[in-house]
């Protein structure tokens, strides 16, 4: 039995975010339910925003400059909330990480589209 990627994806990330409900001990400590859940956050936005590039874009190319200004763009954000910013290098780490992850989302556009059919 082969399972499709895409129900594939949608259960690891439940599972992830059911797990890191579960591992850190949120209400010993004070903190919220949803403190530590911006990965499982992004995840479920990248594999929406898959969905939407699947739709909409119909090129690889176009779809993987897509991808990786939206990831290069959230992660910019996010460095920038955080406090994580040090200097130029850390745009350099970034782009390098926006690459991966939109390598990653094409992946999953084209499981999509795979599973879709």
């Amino acid at each position: 039995m082969v399972i499709p990627p895409a129900i594939f994806f949608y259960y690891s990330t439940l599972f992830d975010s059911r797990f890191k409900t579960l591992q850190q001990n949120h209400l010993i400590k004070g903190n919220s339910l949803i403190k530590n859940m911006d990965f499982v956050l992004y995840l479920s936005v990248m594999y929406l925003f898959a969905w939407l590039i699947l739709k909409y874009i119909k090129t690889s190319l176009l779809q993987f400059l897509v991808s990786f200004i939206a990831s290069l763009t959230v992660l910019t954000l996010q460095m920038f909330s955080d406090g994580s910013y040090a200097d130029y290098t850390s745009f350099i780490v970034v782009g390098g990480v926006a690459l991966f992850l939109a390598f990653m989302m094409l992946i999953v556009i084209k499981a999509l589209s795979k599973s879709s059919k």
